[in-house]
This record gives structure tokens, C-alpha cells and sequence, in this order.
């Protein structure tokens, strides 16, 4: 046997478990999550960042049968950030002209392609050891046919997202989805229903549809930091801010971390802190006026602080000031 010493050189051996991996930072942040790191979500705007001034939708549907309209309408209408709605109105009836004038509505055209499911039968070849064996070699065994079953249900469709009073198309996509059941006579059990089939991938459709102008969430390791010795008097309350944002309340994290600042208890890494918290909860501008407040105070995480700068930076660059307001 010839072993690859080059594809060897790329792989992690635990135990009898060998896995190849990337270097990259993602996968290490994602090992050490899933080892019970420390994490906090972060909020991120719509990747088409002309989207975020619209928060009044008219939902119009495309299609004589378009089973993705209303799932799409109840997905835009609960969907939430921080825990309160994301869209003001999601309306399926346009209002007077009058009613828009103050407010940014955008009209979204949605149609439904494909929504199908297709029922399969095939057979597959197996192979078993004889002699009660447990491995042999392929000449070794004997051979046999099985029947299966297949399901595949299969979504598709478009949205176009436009402004309300100009028309113009602000982005546009296509999404689809196939979602596969299958059972086999030495396996047993039975196929998922079509219906719970077109669900799952009316879900999927529905997501990669409503993509583009709506706000993401990234879990990150947090790079709070939980003590200060340069400050012991507010070691108590770091200690509390840090639990409660660990715990994804971060806004109350926040208002202490704000706190100390207020009563003159706070030096870089407070700053710092305060200014993560605003970051996290995808406010940018607020967030890059504390970074700099604390790469400029003592104490100050610098190196993080420099990194965790540049990207609120872009944002704000690009007229960002939030991601959600």
C-alpha cells in the first residue's frame, strides 16, 4: 500500500477519526463553538444594502398557482431581528399614493415555477459476505438485487424586488430546491409524504429568495473581555455583562458596559467592549466612534480593536450607519 504524504500532511488523525481541513479561520472558530466556546451573534445587513431604507412591502403574486406566495408572505411578516419585526407592513393590497409618500415601500413580484413531486422505483445491487464473514473481498461475496422507492419534490421560483413609486428594480433572483426520500426493501421504514417534502423545499426556495434584502446573522466567538484588572471595582459588573451577553442578551450587556462609561469607570477594554456590543447588534457607526474612543484610551485590546475597526468602517464608508434601522 502507498501512502500520499501530501495528502497526509492535510489531515488532523484523532483516535481512529481523520478529517481533512482548510486553513482557514472559519473552521477553527467553528471547532472550538462546538466544543462549548463562547459566542455572539452578530447582526449583518442585507447584502444588496439599497434594500435596508425599505421597510413597508407590497407583495404581489406573478403566478396563477403559486403555492410560494403565501409561504413567502408569512415568512417576511414574522421575520425578526432582536425579536421585533424587521418589515413595518408586509401588505398583499397596494395603499393610496398618499399613504407613500413618507415612507420607502417596495413592491416584490413573486412566481412559482415548479412545484412537483415524482415517485421513482429502481432497483439497486447489494453484496454479503458468506461464511458468516464480516469483510471479504469483492469476489468473495454474493450478489443480490433490491428494490427501492424514490420521492423528489422539486420548488423553483423568482422574486424581483422594486421601488413603489419610481419602479425601479432594485435586485432580483431565482431560487430552487430538491428535497429526496428514499426507501429500500432492505432498509424498510416508508417514504416522506409529498406534502412534508414540498414543504422543506418551499422553505429552502423561500430563503434563498428573500436573501438578498433581508439582515443576516453570523455566530462568532465573542471577544468580550470578562475582567479588568487595571479596574477591579468594575469587575463585578464586567462578570455580569459578560454572562448575560454569553447568554445572547446583549443589549443588557450593553447598557451596563454604557454605564460604567457614564460614571467615568472605564478605560479601554470597557470602550472596547461597548463598542463589540454595538457592533454585534449591527450598529456601525456608533460602534466605529467607540472603537476609536478605545484604541486611543489604556488597556486597550489594539490588535482586536484594529481588525473589528475595518469592518464596521466599510459599512459606514458605504452609508451604512445600521444594519437594521
Amino acid at each position: 500500500m502507498e501512502y500520499n504524504l501530501k495528502k497526509l500532511s492535510s489531515a488532523i488523525i484523532c483516535g481512529s477519526i481523520c478529517f481533512s481541513i482548510s486553513a482557514n479561520a472559519g473552521f477553527f472558530d467553528k471547532l472550538r463553538m462546538a466544543l462549548g466556546a463562547t459566542s455572539i451573534v452578530f447582526i449583518e445587513p442585507p447584502p444588496i444594502h439599497e434594500t435596508i431604507k425599505y421597510r413597508h412591502l407590497i407583495l404581489q403574486n406573478n403566478s396563477s398557482s403559486n403555492p410560494l406566495f403565501s409561504r413567502l408572505e408569512n415568512n417576511l411578516t414574522s421575520f425578526r431581528i432582536n425579536q421585533s419585526a424587521y418589515f413595518d407592513q408586509v401588505s398583499t393590497t397596494p395603499p393610496a399614493t398618499n399613504e407613500m409618500k413618507d415612507t420607502q415601500w417596495a413592491i416584490v413580484d413573486i412566481s412559482t415555477d415548479l412545484y412537483e413531486v415524482h415517485d421513482e422505483r429502481s432497483s439497486e445491487i447489494r453484496a454479503q459476505c458468506q461464511n458468516g464473514k464480516l469483510v471479504c473481498h469483492d469476489n468473495e461475496a454474493s450478489h443480490f438485487y433490491v428494490g427501492c422507492n424514490t420521492r423528489t419534490a422539486t420548488v423553483s421560483g423568482k422574486i424581483t424586488f422594486r421601488d413603489a413609486i419610481t419602479q425601479k428594480t432594485i435586485t432580483a433572483d431565482v431560487g430552487s430546491d430538491k428535497e429526496i426520500s428514499k426507501v429500500c426493501q432492505d432498509t424498510g421504514g416508508n417514504l416522506v409524504d409529498s406534502e412534508t417534502l414540498l414543504g422543506k423545499a418551499a422553505d429552502v426556495v423561500s430563503n434563498k429568495l428573500t436573501a438578498k434584502f433581508t439582515p443576516k446573522t453570523d455566530k462568532q466567538i465573542s471577544k468580550l473581555i470578562e475582567e479588568d484588572s487595571s479596574l477591579p471595582i468594575a469587575n463585578d459588573k464586567l462578570k455580569q455583562a459578560y454572562r448575560l451577553a454569553s447568554s445572547g442578551d446583549v443589549n443588557t450587556a450593553l447598557k451596563i458596559y454604557n454605564q460604567l462609561i457614564t460614571d467615568g469607570t472605564s478605560d479601554g477594554i470597557i470602550l472596547f467592549n461597548a463598542a463589540y456590543c454595538e457592533h454585534a447588534q449591527g450598529n456601525f457607526k456608533k460602534a466605529l466612534e467607540l472603537y476609536q474612543a478605545a484604541s486611543n484610551a489604556p488597556n486597550a485590546p489594539k490588535d482586536v480593536i484594529a481588525e473589528l475597526q475595518t469592518k464596521v468602517s466599510d459599512f459606514v464608508a458605504a452609508g451604512i450607519d445600521t444594519a437594521v434601522n
